[in-house]
């Protein structure tokens, strides 16, 4: 098994003990697991938030996902619900799945006047507006898609300060503008800048000129960051200026001057700058200060702050040049997430220059070099532990292959090469077990496979090598081996399973067996079970062993499949798996074997799913990928307190409800470690948190905190065509409220996008157009659709779309679709043509009327030509009809061929017909049969394979036609005799059977082109039903030939099946004469009787057999006359009495007499040989419905489940089921034996 202990494989150890995470480079931290007190602290019902995972996994979104560049400044989401990214190098808009870039384009004057992206907020009525580093300021208009920019000019004082634009920020009259050369704020009314300058004439005078970033507080006052100069606060309706700098000596002051970002939490300003992250204290206007430590592992990452968030839970995120954190307002530490070049999913740059959540709950983080990350906040429902290789508190290994929360509070977690961990949920941390070659008391190999806590509590450890027991007080380990060399590779003792069971008895399941261990004198012995069950577990490797409810043990296997231990009988029941019985185990490798709280046993196996054992049938149900697990190979098995099985598998987990067979599955973009587990990798521990194990590292959660997304989404169309083409209108595809399709127009094609970022590619869409479709058209994850060729009218297509948990958006987008029928089909062009028919009819009423005569004499030609044709037709369809007749009546090739020459002259009025076929004894093509030529003119017509119209025709397979002979080049004794025959044109035809031509047809006419189309028609299709009846002939011919050969078969079946058994019984018993006669002669006799026995037997089964091919006996005397002799010469040669009796005999077909007949035979040679009996009772009644024939003997009798496939009974089965009868027989030793035959008759006549 790939999941069982490999240990030994020393590269894979050293390859998986040499992953696993850098230390960052300004602080020696250790790599955050996730955070389990948080989960106990804050995951309560009905609190929407869920808690905060230490170690995030964040997809990486960058440029082969179609980001623009890699440089991520700044991110909006807009009300619609489209994320908004701004870069060094263009603007994206992303819906999920693709992103729509905007640059600049000289050939476009509503395009964007820069590239580089510095700044983003909304208005109140959806306007976004986009900070450049050197295009100024940007509006945009989502509705039409177009930029409106203001730029710098020095002649206008009114215009922006400068095009470098830094920060942009919202109030209710305007937006205010951060440039590198003042603050200016943008009236939306006037479009006119008022300037904010150091200006030392402005009662709103500011430190500085270069503005670094903006907010407005919950007081209504503006927080202005500078370059250089600190923080200013504008109180607009004081005009009034506050300006807070760094003073070196005074510790309660700003922490530097360059101030890069705000952000406003409970009340509190939080200031980053250029040294250190800043909390203000409006008391006393002072700020406390934090503060990157090489020393204090839980300080500040980075000292550069470039951006902070609070998000929706009130956590509090700081963007640093040395990664992201995030401050933890309980313990007061600031948790890192870093870039690790050897974890995948790490943060992609430790550079953080944007934060942003979006409305479902998913943490965007824009990064130098990095792109864009995605924190996907509802995978923290999975809290995640893994390695970090600098910090011996964690967890030793990611590979885990066993899990087991004991008693104490405790879980302990076995890997597959770093040893033993115990894990303290309360402290989070791991403490490590491993070995050590020069510590005898160490764990005796580092591949943790089995444990269990035993009743006594103590801690046993299954390793690839020994059974060791753990002491708590000196923290060492006693190992146990079976007496066996234990170095040698092939000897090698792994243990897979232990288990104490209710009687005491120490089991230990390993990869030499099924063991017993003896803790008192510490001894293994082989367990063995009594009679024929002895060696069940020699030879297996035993994955698990369990006790049930009942006190029952139960074994799986790698590859024997599951056993039961009886210890009443002492036998081991084995379930197998049987790939023809649906209802037998699912896979033969057990891998989890688990009783619920209502009694039901489940059995996980690897490959063929989960099974439900079925008690009363002794047969087990199965739940495979088919009803929805997503893979068959399933590991462990846990229940939770509401009944739900959590299964582990090797596509993620899943939980499944074995009242409604509901099926959740989770995958890693989940939260889960990988989508691979592994085996024994799985606990539960007293408070019910759940524990699995995996490839990656190890998963802890509380089921019920396992609860579906809220979240409802929004919906927004992305895409309109028209046959392909991009739908043209005033306004964005996104904000179009109405469509409308003009003639010849009548077709669209659409796409749409739900924006629940979660886990975009499992968002599910359903769409309706509303007086089109009667129901929703539900897509599943695909989201566009198409419809064609509608009718006129109003219509209104709705979107829906879900979040990956499957919640729905609770308003539909509606558009309003509108199609303008053709001109034709509108009210005022019926009412034109209304005008124009009664003035043209008013107008014209005398040439109408004229038209109207002349148009019925029109129709009447037509139709005495369309019923000429009519006839015509139905002739050629009778003439057809006639010739199948004909054709299908024919049973040899020359009756097939007249057939052809008699209808096409007597029904189809050919002059002349016939058909040639190859002679193989005068090598030459020759009539075979004719109608209309004289013999001598048929003597003539004979030709060489190759020669002539019959040559092509051959060659080709194909109609030769001649419209005149006289225009054509005839062999000139040939052409004499058409001439004497009168024949001016004909055409061949040739038959093919099997793509092969046997035969020519001709047909020949006195007028010259009297071959027209329909003639060649029908004449093509009266050879086509030639060529299938020829073809079907032969088919028959060859079943007849297999009938007789199966029929051979049987008779041959039969001959060895009695006559060659009988022959050796005799010679046996003649050669057992041979070894007496001289030193026994008074015992040879009954030898010789037995041996004459069988040989007459020898000749009546050849008589038999020769009756079987000739049965001459039954024809001329019937059945029971027949049976009457034989049972007569029978009792001559045994000590056995027959009493032969029949009711209502009347004559059967010769079929069924010959089946009753031999298998009484045979059944009297059966008691014969085998029953000793000494009375036989023969019946045969004949009933209205059914012949019923019952023997029955009181001799020895048998066991009818071991010999009812033998003593001939096989044979007997076959004759009576050849005539539909039934055959059943019923014995048990010395009850003697009964042979029941039913068999169905017809009634007979007159009843």
């Amino acid at each position: 098994m790939r999941k069982t202990v490999i240990q030994w494989i020393v590269p894979l150890t050293l390859l998986l003990q040499s992953c696993g995470t850098v230390t960052p480079t300004l602080l020696p931290e250790a790599t955050p697991t996730a955070s389990l007190s948080d989960v106990l602290a804050e995951s309560t019902p009905g609190n929407p938030f869920i808690p905060y995972g230490k170690n995030i996994r964040f997809e990486q979104i960058s440029l082969e996902e179609g980001l623009s560049q890699s440089v991520v400044n700044t991110i909006l989401q807009d009300r619609k619900g489209f994320l908004w990214v701004g870069t060094d190098d263009g603007l994206n808009r992303y819906d999920g799945y693709t992103f729509t870039v905007f640059k600049p384009d000289t050939n476009n004057p509503f395009s964007i006047s820069d590239r580089s992206i510095t700044a983003m907020v909304e208005d109140a009525n959806g306007i976004i507006w986009v900070g450049t580093r050197m295009g100024g300021l940007n509006r945009f208009d989502p509705t039409t898609g177009k930029f409106t920019y203001f730029n710098y000019n020095r002649e206008d004082n009114l215009s922006i300060s400068s095009n470098y634009v830094t920060a942009l920020e919202i109030d209710e009259k305007g937006l205010w503008v951060g440039t590198n050369a003042g603050l200016d704020f943008l009236n939306f009314e006037t479009l006119a800048f008022t300037h904010y300058r150091n200006n030392p004439q402005s009662p709103l005078r500011l430190s500085s000129n270069f503005i670094t970033t903006l907010l407005f507080d919950t007081s209504n006052k503006l927080w202005v960051g500078t370059v250089d100069s600190g923080i200013n606060i504008l109180d607009l309706q004081s005009n009034q200026v506050t300006t807070y700098e760094y003073d070196s000596e005074d510790n309660g002051s700003l922490s530097h001057n360059r101030v890069l970002s705000f952000v406003q939490r409970e009340g509190i300003v939080w200031v980053g700058t250029a040294n250190g992250l800043n909390r203000h204290n409006p008391v006393n206007n002072t700020f406390t200060r934090f503060l990157n430590s090489r020393n204090v592992e839980d300080s500040l990452a980075g000292n550069i702050i470039y951006s902070l968030f609070v998000d929706q839970a009130n956590g509090l995120w700081i963007g640093t040049n040395s990664g992201l954190d995030r401050y933890d307002f309980v313990t007061g530490n600031f948790i890192h997430h870093q870039y690790q070049p050897n974890i995948s999913n790490s943060l992609s740059n430790n550079q953080v220059n944007a934060i942003y959540e979006d409305d479902s709950g998913v943490l965007w983080i824009g990064t130098f070099g990095g792109g864009l990350n995605k924190y996907n906040r509802q995978q923290d429902r999975f809290a995640y532990f893994r390695n970090n290789p600098n910090d011996l508190n964690s967890l030793s290994s990611n590979f885990i292959l066993d899990i087991m929360a004991d008693s104490i509070g405790y879980v302990w977690i076995g890997t597959f090469d770093a040893g033993l961990n115990r894990f303290d949920p309360r402290t989070e941390e791991f403490r490590r077990f491993q070995h050590d070659p020069d510590d005898s008391a160490s764990i005796s190999n580092n591949a943790i496979i089995s444990m269990f806590m035993d009743k006594r509590g103590v801690l046993w450890v299954g390793t690839g090598s020994a059974l060791d027991r753990f002491n708590p007080e000196t923290q060492s380990f006693t190992h146990f081996f079976p007496e066996e060399d234990t170095n040698s590779e092939s000897l090698r003792f792994s243990v897979f399973a232990i288990l104490e069971d209710s009687q005491g008895n120490f089991w230990i399941g390993s990869n030499r067996g099924l063991l017993l261990f003896d803790r008192e004198t510490s001894t293994f012995s082989e367990f063995r079970p009594r009679g024929r069950a002895a060696n069940s577990f020699s030879n297996n490797k035993i994955n698990v062993v369990y006790e049930d409810r009942y006190q029952n043990i139960w074994v799986g296997t790698s590859d024997d499949g599951l056993k039961k231990i009886d210890f009443e009988t002492g036998d081991v029941i084995t379930y197998l798996n049987d790939p023809e019985n649906p209802a037998s185990i699912g896979g033969n490798s057990i891998m989890c074997i688990y009783q619920d709280a209502s009694g039901v046993l489940w059995v996980s196996t690897h490959g063929g799913g989960l099974n439900r054992y079925e008690p009363s049938s002794e047969s087990f149900t199965r739940f495979t990928e088919s009803e929805g697990l997503p893979n068959n190979v399933i590991y462990g098995i846990l229940e939770d307190e509401n009944g739900d099985l959590w299964l582990s598998t090797n596509f993620g987990l899943s939980r499944f409800n074995p009242s409604s067979g509901k099926i959740r599955n989770f995958t890693a973009s989940d939260g889960l470690q990988s989508n691979e587990f592994n085996q024994n990798a799985f606990a539960m521990d007293k408070n019910g948190t759940m524990y699995f194990g995996g490839i990656n590292g190890l998963n802890i959660f509380q089921p019920r905190e396992i609860i579906t997304n809220p979240y409802s989404p929004k919906v927004a169309l992305t895409s309109l065509t028209l046959d392909g083409i991009p739908f043209t209108s005033d306004q964005r595809v996104e904000y179009l409220e109405t469509i409308t399709l003009k003639s010849p127009q009548d077709s669209f094609e659409f796409e749409f996008a739900a924006f629940a970022f979660e886990q975009p590619s499992r968002n599910q869409y359903s769409y309706m157009l509303e007086g089109f479709d009667p129901n929703w058209i539900e897509i599943g994850e695909r989201r566009n659709g198409r419809y064609t060729n509608l009718p006129g009218g109003t219509y209104t297509l709705r979107l829906r779309g879900s979040n990956s948990d499957g919640t729905w958006n609770e308003v539909e987008q509606a558009i309003l679709v509108t199609v303008v029928p053709p001109f034709w089909e509108t009210w005022w062009f019926s009412g034109l043509i209304i005008i124009s028919l009664i003035a043209t009819a008013a107008g014209g009423l005398r040439w109408r009327v004229k038209s109207v005569e002349n148009r019925n004499r029109e129709l009447e030609r037509l139709v005495r030509k369309r019923t000429a044709d009519l006839e015509k037709r139905n002739s050629e369809i009778e003439a057809l009809y006639q010739a199948d007749e004909r054709i299908l009546r024919s049973v040899t090739l020359n009756q097939i061929f007249q057939a052809l020459v008699d209808v096409s002259v007597t029904i189809l009025r050919a002059d002349h017909s016939v058909v040639f076929t190859w002679s193989s004894k005068k090598n030459k093509v020759m009539p075979r049969v004719s109608q209309g030529f004289k013999p001598e003119s048929l003597a003539a017509m004979c030709f060489d394979r190759d020669e002539g119209m019959i040559g092509l025709a051959m060659k080709s397979g194909a109609a030769v036609v001649v419209a005149n002979i006289h225009n054509c080049d005839l062999r000139p004794d040939i052409k004499e005799v058409l001439i004497n025959e009168g024949v001016n044109s004909f055409a061949h035809f040739p038959i093919i059977v099997d793509e092969k031509v046997i035969a020519i047809f001709n047909v020949a006419y006195i007028r010259p082109n009297d071959l027209t189309k329909d003639s060649i028609r029908l004449f093509t299709a009266l050879v086509n039903r030639a060529s299938m009846s020829i073809a079907n002939m032969e088919l028959f011919e060859q079943t007849k030939d297999l009938a007789v050969m199966e029929e051979r078969n049987r008779l041959a079946r039969d001959l060895h099946d009695s006559a060659k058994q009988k022959a050796f019984a005799a010679l046996a018993q003649l050669g057992t004469v041979n070894g007496m006669v001289d030193s026994f002669p008074a015992e040879v006799s009954p030898h010789l009787s037995e041996a004459e026995t069988l040989v007459y037997e020898v000749i009546q089964e050849l008589n038999f057999l020769i009756q079987e091919i000739y049965p001459i006996a039954l024809q001329e005397q019937g059945l029971q006359t027949t049976l009457r002799e034989y049972v007569f010469q029978w009792e001559s040669r045994n000590n056995t009495t027959v009493n032969l009796t029949t009711q209502n005999h009347r004559t059967l077909s010769l079929e069924m007499e010959q089946a009753v007949y031999r298998v009484i035979q045979e059944a009297l040679a059966n008691v014969s040989r085998h029953s000793h009996a000494k009375r036989v009772d023969i019946s045969l009644v004949y009933n209205t419905d059914q012949l019923q024939v019952n023997m029955a003997d009181d001799g020895c009798g048998f066991n009818v489940n071991q010999k009812a496939t033998g003593l001939g009974f096989r044979s007997m089965r076959e004759r009576i089921s050849s005539v539909h009868g039934t055959f059943q027989i019923q014995s048990a030793p010395g009850q003697g034996t009964r042979i029941i035959i039913q068999i169905p008759l017809k009634a007979p006549p007159g009843d």
